[in-house]
């Protein structure tokens, strides 16, 4: 698949990012350049349990939000933004196989979607994305259609996207006032189901809702 062949949805210099990603090994995801040094923000070693607890992942998309620009309120959540602030570019792609739902190349530094996907799906493929590369995974292609291969990593993607783009204090706040689906998945960008996975994890909704 060549960059020629595909649509640019955004580009950045990787050297006008305020951040630095370097993901190699676990050893540390996000960095913060000042003044010539670099300050480890969030820190995960090799030591790091298969099965990263949820908590720690809620904090993790919460420092990246807060590393990138998020201001409390300001929904929805920008992901092309994110992405192309930690040096990567973000691509539409017709893939041949159409249950293909998003690809990472961590060397390119890249993310791929699949542009048959509805705009909603395709922010959360980012989101996802994302989740690969801060997680430490080495995940490089994602399917549209769960399978036998959904595993841990894959579990953990969709945990890390549904957290960055649903803030969980602008999510209750959201469904206390309105108390609808609907409402919620246009405010934040993303599915019904997604909103309602949210906030079943989040204690706010009922099985049976």
């Amino acid at each position: 698949m060549s960059v020629e062949n595909r649509k640019r949805i955004h580009t950045i210099d990787a050297s006008q990012s305020c951040l630095s990603s370097v993901i190699n090994n676990s050893e540390t995801l996000f960095t913060e350049k000042k003044e010539n040094q670099e300050t480890c923000i969030y820190d995960v070693t090799s030591e790091l349990p298969e099965f990263i607890p949820n908590g720690m992942i809620e904090s993790m998309t919460t420092n990246l939000r807060n590393l990138t620009g998020y201001k409390k309120g300001k929904i929805p959540i920008d992901v092309i933004d994110i992405a192309k602030q930690l040096g990567y570019k973000v691509f539409e792609f017709d893939f041949s196989n159409n249950n293909i739902s998003g690809v990472i190349d961590k060397e390119e530094k890249s993310i791929t979607i699949n542009k048959s996907q509805s705009y909603k799906r395709k922010l959360f493929t980012i989101a996802h994305e994302i989740g690969h590369l801060c997680l430490g995974h080495k995940a490089v292609v994602d399917y549209r259609l769960f399978t036998s291969n959904y595993d841990r990593e894959e579990y953990q993607a969709n945990l890390f996207a549904s957290m960055l783009i649903m803030p969980k204090e602008e999510v209750a706040k959201a469904w206390r006032k309105h108390k609808n689906l609907e409402k919620l998945s246009d405010k934040f960008e993303v599915s019904k189901s997604a909103v309602a996975i949210r906030l079943l994890n989040l204690g706010l909704l009922e099985d049976d809702y």
